[in-house]
């Protein structure tokens, strides 16, 4: 029963985990797209 316990809180905090990597990539790509759009803008 601890071991049980022991991997639902090591799930738990692994899809933590992966949920906030997920929006900070979701973050730094719009971040990227954006700057990208402001130099093509910019060649024009």
């Amino acid at each position: 029963a601890a071991l049980r316990d022991v991997r639902q809180q090591y799930e738990s905090v692994a899809a933590k985990n992966l949920q906030e990597a997920e929006e900070w990539y979701k973050s730094k790509f719009a971040d990227l797209s954006e700057a990208a759009n402001r130099n093509n803008d910019a060649l024009r």
